[in-house]
């Protein structure tokens, strides 16, 4: 592990985010014989040089012109890129009310001006270190020893996040299970020893076998193994079974005591779709488990996927799982609420510090906007599947722009529902777009003083 720390310690990078060249190049000198450093000198700089280079660790100054460094903090740590980058921020400013502020932002340090050398030194040396060693350990902790491949408490903490990103993308979600056929035979035949190596080859060929990076294999348990297959439908889930089970037939591994003289796999697996994706992922185990124990008592050596999709149903929950949470963001005062309507700070950072300019896309998106949105519902009542996908991908990409991020995920359903020939129960969830455009325009006229029939 000492090895491992100082090889990443030696790759370390800083980003250094002041807009006093003065204290930049102060910072740079003081810590570019240790690290590589990037420097920034503004706000929307630093937040791209975080999202490019992934640094180990962002030395901030607070006060900038336009974004502060609390708003820059606030932008990272929203982000699934940059949200665990350490962040220190360097200020002069001692009140406990702006300390307060930094400590929410997200920070995990101070440090005070004018800077001290070994004090900036060693407050760096140890953030870096001990981010180093909490990714090694996470690491460790999430890999099977003898396989080298993920292990259940990474299954644990991945499938939660596979199936959120299927459930908010309308998309598909399958689960394999995989066993060894007749291993504890093989053990008993062959050793121990001989089963681990038999294992390690299995996962290896397994893992060889995935090709997207968004799949994973996990080991599950004794000669059990699991893959998270997101995006993926029923006839992805049995393509990539045949592949590995014709890949693990293909290396021969030896096992005599079977009627063919070699290891076997046997692979149960379902697909979901959408919101029929169970958050429970012992139920999903469960489905897999009784349709590989299928497989197991015909046969072996193949795969049987249940199939659970089930798409109408799955749309008009969704549909009625966005009504409540419009419902939450009307009534609520908390502001990650009202953020999820219209991500302001998110979009303005992608603008820069022209304010002007910002407002004049805001206006330009309130007028532009109910014209394409007629055009969209005019489609929908002509059942035009090609042009509600035109026009809701249209929208989508004004609606980004400016960070109205719950009319973006609207529109998102509305096309994929169209993609897969539904376009009648659209309508529902239409009537949800326009109700949620008049809540996203009055937030902006009361932020910005629009007249009202704007």
């Amino acid at each position: 592990m000492l090895d491992l720390l100082d090889e990443k310690y030696k790759k370390s990078s800083v980003l250094v985010v002041d807009d006093e060249n003065l204290s930049l190049e102060l910072s740079n000198r003081i810590l570019s014989p240790l690290f590589t450093v990037y420097l920034a000198t503004n706000g929307e700089q630093a937040i791209e040089y975080a999202l490019c280079y992934k640094p180990d660790l962002i030395l901030l100054d607070i006060m900038m012109e336009g974004l502060d460094g609390t708003d820059i903090c606030y932008v990272l740590k929203s982000k699934p890129e940059t949200k665990n980058i350490p962040v220190i921020f360097v200020t002069s400013h001692y009140e406990d009310k702006m300390q307060m502020k930094c400590w929410k932002a997200g920070c995990v340090d101070f440090i005070t001006k004018p800077i001290n050398h070994l004090t900036l030194t060693h407050r760096v040396k140890t953030h870096i270190e001990h981010k180093i060693k909490t990714e090694i350990l996470e690491s460790l902790i999430k890999k099977d020893r003898l396989t080298n491949i993920s292990n259940r408490f990474a299954l644990d903490e991945d499938y939660p996040v596979a199936i959120n990103y299927c459930q908010r993308n309308l998309a598909y979600f399958s689960l394999l299970m995989i066993d060894i056929d007749d291993f504890k035979l093989f053990n008993d035949t062959y050793g121990h020893t001989s089963g681990d190596n038999t294992l390690i080859k299995v996962a290896s060929i397994i893992k060889k076998s995935l090709s997207r990076s968004t799949d994973n294999v996990y080991r599950f348990g004794g000669e059990e193994f699991v893959i998270l297959l997101p995006n993926t439908n029923n006839t992805g889930a049995e393509m990539l079974s045949k592949k590995i089970i014709s890949a693990l037939n293909s290396n021969r591994i030896e096992n005599k005591k079977t009627k063919i003289g070699y290891v076997t796999i046997s692979i149960g697996g379902v697909t979901y779709f959408s919101k029929n994706i169970p958050n429970d992922m012992v139920e999903a185990l469960n489905v897999a488990d009784n349709a590989l124990y299928k497989i197991k008592g015909n046969g072996k050596n193949s795969y049987f996927i249940e199939d659970n999709e089930l798409h109408q149903q799955t749309i008009l929950n969704s549909s009625t799982l966005l009504d409540k949470e419009i419902s939450l963001i009307k009534n609520s005062e908390d502001k990650s609420n009202y953020y999820m309507c219209w991500d302001k700070e998110s979009s303005m950072n992608r603008i820069g510090d022209d304010r002007d300019f910002y407002i004049e896309i805001i206006e330009i998106f309130i007028n532009t906007f109910p014209e394409y949105a007629l055009q969209l519902g005019n489609n929908i009542d002509n059942n035009d599947r090609g042009k509600v996908i035109f026009f809701s991908h249209k929208l989508k990409g004004i609606c980004g722009d400016i960070g109205a991020d719950r009319l973006y995920e609207f529109l998102t359903i509305i096309e994929n529902i169209a993609k897969l020939d539904n376009i009648e129960i659209i309508g529902e969830i239409y009537n949800k777009l326009l109700l949620e455009f008049k809540l996203v325009k009055n937030l902006m006229n009361n932020e910005f003083n629009f007249s009202s029939d704007i």
